[in-house]
């Protein structure tokens, strides 16, 4: 799945809640101001609920700018958003190992590294990981 779906898919779940919440009875959870800040913010994507069209911004100038629903009606979300890093660190990868040797060894290398002083340290166990996504 790539992004654009997952935050179409993501922002047209939000606005139904919301909209089955409201039309269940609940109390609706109270309107933010009207004047959402979504200046220098990118468009996602656009999606519309019965007669309510809602846009949805992402501030992609920072890894953990805010993602901001915006409804025709004039209501606001804003959503917060936090990350980690997914790219390898400045030391070497694979704790200085070629993958090539790593792969093509008999012995587990890896593990002989980060078991020789027992308990390994958590950094290096980190280190020796491939960055997520590669």
């Amino acid at each position: 799945m790539d992004r654009r779906q997952f935050l179409q898919n993501f922002a047209a779940t939000t606005a139904g809640v919301e909209y089955l919440s409201a039309s269940a009875g609940a109390e609706p959870a109270p309107a933010p101001p009207p004047e959402t800040d979504i200046e220098g913010h990118t468009l996602v994507c656009e999606f519309k609920i019965d007669s309510t069209a809602w846009k949805v911004y992402e501030d992609l100038r920072t890894r953990e700018g805010p993602i901001t629903f915006v409804s025709s009606r004039g209501g606001s979300r804003v959503l917060a958003k936090s990350a980690e890093a997914t790219f390898a660190e400045a030391a070497p990868p694979y704790l200085g190992l070629k993958i090539e040797d790593i792969g093509t060894a008999g012995a587990d290398l890896l593990a002989d590294r980060l078991l020789q002083n027992g308990d390994p340290d958590p950094e290096l166990v980190k280190s020796a990981a491939p960055p997520q996504g590669s």
